[in-house]
């Protein structure tokens, strides 16, 4: 976790932008269950879903809403005491609160579409906290949405805080 945080520091300043506290991930220490972790592959599913449903549906159709309920029941079953859920990635490696995703080959590619969406959009780490309602995962999530080429370089975050989005970093 230490070693994590110092690449995500130096990142910061490699890369130059001075990222807002309130849009900031925080370091905030939560062990996550086993059980849990083998929930993280459908919420995952659940959430890649959705941002394709978003992308293809209208808003207020049917399946783009039923793919946003889905991701939110998964979020909040996996939420249940935790501090916070993190995802982030580090070379192509996908770490859950800091541990790495273990799984199946068959689940190989939801994980791989998933961090294959974080590096399109430049996104390094992403923080959930446990007050996230519905609405705000699907802000979120319409803004994973749009064209990745408008969310590089620090725009995604500028994005989350003009969306109201508090419990999401």
């Amino acid at each position: 976790p230490a070693e994590l945080n110092n690449y995500l520091e130096a990142l910061e300043e490699e890369v130059g932008i001075d990222i807002p506290l309130e849009v900031r991930i925080q370091k905030v220490e939560s062990e996550i269950s086993e059980k849990a972790l083998e929930k993280l592959i459908d919420l995952i599913k659940y959430l890649f879903a959705a941002v394709k449903n978003i992308e293809l549906y209208p808003p207020a159709n049917k399946i783009r809403e039923a793919s946003i309920e889905k991701a939110n029941e998964s979020l909040k079953e996996i939420m249940a005491g935790l501090k916070n859920l993190t995802f982030n990635e580090v070379e192509k490696i996908l770490l859950v609160n800091n541990k790495r995703l273990k799984y199946h080959q068959e689940k190989r590619m939801v994980i791989d579409d998933f961090l294959a969406m974080m590096i399109d959009r430049d996104i390094k780490g992403i923080q959930i906290l446990p007050l996230i309602d519905k609405k705000e995962l699907g802000l979120f999530l319409e803004t994973l949405a749009l064209n990745p080429q408008e969310l590089r370089e620090g725009i995604i975050a500028k994005q989350i805080k003009e969306k109201g989005i508090r419990n999401i970093k």
